[in-house]
């Protein structure tokens, strides 16, 4: 397995009508403005405790860097998706909890609330697992999301994942109060829908 630290730079995928790329050494104001709208947004929220109540545009500084930093460390291979004609901001989407050992990571999506189209997140997933198969040269990929999230488990079903059961999350939503219960989906190469 490649881990994303044996890339120089962070590589751009194109897969219409996304493109994933890595944060722009010059920042462009609409991905502070994509970081702020999508990580302010109630829906994506719910689904990713870990985002702080106020956020503000040095926050989305801090994020970017935190992503070059990741891909350097290779902990973490998060990618920006923008439209691939447009260039417009779509979203953020990441491989990480990487376990070379066994060839697998986790993928992570979050889409700016005016992006959230199935066949925009269906191209995102899509690009992002082929980029873990074929660059990163991984053998397994899971998908973990709460099981009240049905459009995530709706889009992992149309890129192929298989469904493997649930586990407990092993962090504690603070809207909740509880550890969620995630449904687990699986993929592999050969059931990767291109």
């Amino acid at each position: 397995m490649r881990l994303p630290s044996s890339f120089v730079t962070i590589p751009r995928v194109m897969a219409e009508p996304v493109c994933l790329r890595g944060p722009l050494g010059a920042r462009r104001e609409s991905d502070t403005e994509g970081f702020l709208a999508t990580y302010g947004d109630d829906r994506t929220r719910r689904y990713m405790a870990h985002i702080p109540l106020v956020l503000h545009p040095a926050m989305a500084d801090a994020y970017f860097d935190r992503i070059q930093q990741t891909w350097t460390d290779g902990e973490d291979a998060t990618f920006i998706v923008e439209h691939a004609g447009t260039g417009a901001f779509v979203g953020f989407a990441g491989i990480h909890a990487f376990d070379p050992a066994q060839a697998s990571g986790e993928v992570s999506i979050a889409l700016h609330p005016e992006a959230r189209r199935l066949s925009t997140a269906v191209a995102t997933l899509r690009a992002l697992c082929a980029f873990a198969f074929d660059q990163l040269e991984m053998r397994r990929i899971v998908a973990r999301t709460e099981i009240e999230n049905r459009a995530a488990v709706y889009v992992a079903s149309h890129v192929g994942f298989r469904d493997t059961g649930c586990s407990t999350a092993t962090y504690t939503n603070p809207l909740t109060g509880q550890r969620p219960i995630c449904r687990v989906g699986e993929l592999r190469l050969q059931d990767l829908i291109r």
